[in-house]
């Protein structure tokens, strides 16, 4: 049911503020708080029938543990806030839609210290968590399904692509001890600040590895825990540890992994896996991988999986692209985001499967252009299948240009070398960027009508 905001609660709030100043002055701790924006819809009941949370009624403010019901899904429009009181979550027995963009994220946080997160136990339908930024949970993203998948049926699927999970006790947690129904899928999302990043706990049914690929777990106490898992059954490979050289694997009876408190957030250089035996995290990637954040004037490179493959659960044999930002390119902190990308349109000549876009967000904006006395580098490293028969000499990099709609390659330098299976283009701005075959004189020679 949403409300109007009443003022007693705004005054709550602000009493609320008041007090943790009051403490901070006096040199007592105090948890630091998310920045609240005043709320314009409350929250405080279940979800029953299908329903959006809109930008224009955002933020909304979930005043009780509310859930989706089973016969129910819930929409959330890209750029909507949802700020969650102590104590309160949202749990999903229906199915949940969650679409942002990288410059209009979708963002589930805490009122104040903290919030219960985001719960998946049974759901009667798929959940997808695109561009969303989980902060401040217990738990960002739980799955604890109950029941066992039936024979021949197909599991629930939990989608969670180039999202952002930041400052929760645990970033995510998949439980599988009580049933293995519900099949979790992480792409290109940034797992950074958490005491625990990713708790796996058993495995999904029909899965004898858990769909990972091309994520960044960065400075969290511990980066991956496996637990009551065979040997091996945990596949981590092409995953960003913070660190070329990858992470450090512990077993799960170190001091380290049975403190009940993980280690501080950022305290080692190298993320720390508990599962020695149990996880293989090779081939890691040696850069940060799917997201990153640049800092100010600083260089910056995120690696990323596209073609055919880069879209299954788990990614195998793949093209890659890497993607390298230059020293003074952006003069501001960057999220930046590569990941695959599958387009209705192609450019002229002969189309491949080299899909992607590239895109950084600063402050909420999408920043399509930089330095200009700068260019970015885009390597990729294909497989010959994602080329689709098109020549391999005659490759050029297109960037779809958004005011004329159509496919570009204005300010692109590009080419190839077809013995090492490999391409370089450098960028004057960012965009979905496609690879195609193109003869110049026969493609784009002009038209003249009398």
């Amino acid at each position: 049911m949403n409300k109007p905001h009443p003022m007693p609660l705004l005054r709550i709030i602000a009493c609320l503020a008041m007090l943790a100043g009051l403490l901070a002055a006096a040199g007592l701790a105090v948890t630091p708080a998310v920045a609240v924006n005043s709320p314009k819809t409350l929250i405080s009941s279940n979800i029953t029938t299908s329903t959006t949370w809109t930008l224009a009624n955002s933020p909304y403010l979930v005043t009780a543990p509310i859930a989706v019901a089973a016969a129910a899904t819930l929409t959330i429009e890209p750029g909507v806030e949802v700020q969650f009181l102590k104590a309160t979550g949202l749990r999903i027995d229906g199915g949940l839609q969650a679409r942002g963009t990288h410059a209009r994220q979708i963002w589930l946080h805490a009122a104040g210290d903290d919030w219960a997160g985001l719960e998946v136990v049974q759901p009667a339908g798929d959940i997808l968590l695109q561009s969303v930024t989980l902060e401040n949970g217990l738990s960002g993203l739980s799955i604890t399904p109950t029941s066992t998948l039936a024979p021949g049926a197909a599991p629930r699927r939990v989608d969670l692509l180039e999202s952002l999970l930041r400052a929760n006790t645990v970033g995510v947690s998949a439980d599988y001890t009580l049933g293995n129904s519900v099949r979790l899928t992480m792409r290109n999302n940034l797992i950074t600040g958490n005491l625990l990043g990713l708790r796996v706990n058993g495995k999904p049914a029909g899965q004898s590895v858990l769909g990972l690929s091309y994520n960044s777990f960065v400075s969290n106490g511990i980066g991956l825990k496996a637990l009551n898992i065979s040997s091996g059954q945990l596949e981590a490979g092409w995953q960003w540890w913070n660190d070329a050289g990858g992470p450090q694997i512990l077993s799960n009876d170190s001091l380290t992994c049975q403190n009940s408190a993980a280690p501080a957030p950022g305290s080692s250089p190298a993320e720390l896996i508990c599962g020695q035996g149990l996880v293989n995290v090779e081939p890691f990637t040696k850069a940060p991988a799917g997201r990153a954040i640049v800092a100010p004037n600083a260089q910056g490179q995120v690696e990323a999986a596209i073609g055919a493959g880069a879209l299954n659960d788990i990614v195998g044999t793949t093209s890659l692209v890497t993607i390298t930002v230059p020293l003074n390119t952006f003069s501001q902190p960057v999220d930046l985001l590569v990941a695959p990308r599958v387009f209705d349109t192609a450019p002229p000549g002969q189309p491949t499967q080299l899909g992607f876009e590239v895109t950084a967000a600063a402050g909420g904006q999408e920043l399509r252009s930089f330095n200009g006395t700068k260019q970015i580098t885009a390597e990729l490293s294909y497989t010959p299948q994602d080329l689709s028969g098109a020549d391999a000499n005659k490759l050029m990099l297109f960037f779809y240009d958004e005011q004329h709609q159509r496919w570009d390659f204005t300010g692109i330098a590009s080419g190839g070398d077809p013995q090492s299976l490999r391409f370089i283009a450098r960028l004057s701005h960012l965009s979905r960027l496609r690879v195609a075959a193109i003869d110049l004189f026969f493609d784009y020679l002009p038209v003249v009508q009398n």
